[in-house]
């Protein structure tokens, strides 16, 4: 009978306010929903990347076009690699932020 309040005092406790009306458990669970929604964005941008290279077979000079490739292909290219870059910074930092939570 003793250990009921205790349980219940302890839970209230827990409940922990960042500001306002927030508390961890409502960050922790937006955090989770954007690590989510931005891994799924980084996937995507990597996949949308072409190749740098076609295999073993390109290190030896076997394709050179992709040295060659100016123009919007290289624009579009280098704006993809910036977004991959920045998007695993931003899931990186939600991650160890997540472990605070």
């Amino acid at each position: 009978m003793l250990i009921a309040p205790v349980a219940a005092e302890k839970t209230r406790g827990t409940e922990i306010k960042i500001g306002g009306n927030v508390t961890m458990e409502t960050a922790a669970l937006i955090i989770r929903i954007a690590l989510m929604l931005i891994s799924v964005l980084l996937v995507v941008v990597v996949l949308l990347q072409k190749t740098k290279s076609s295999g073993l077979g390109a290190s030896f000079g076997g394709d050179t076009a992709s040295f060659t490739t100016k123009g919007k292909a290289a624009s579009r290219e280098a704006k993809l690699q910036k977004l991959t870059i920045i998007l695993a910074i931003i899931v990186g930092v939600l991650a160890l932020v997540l472990t605070i939570f």
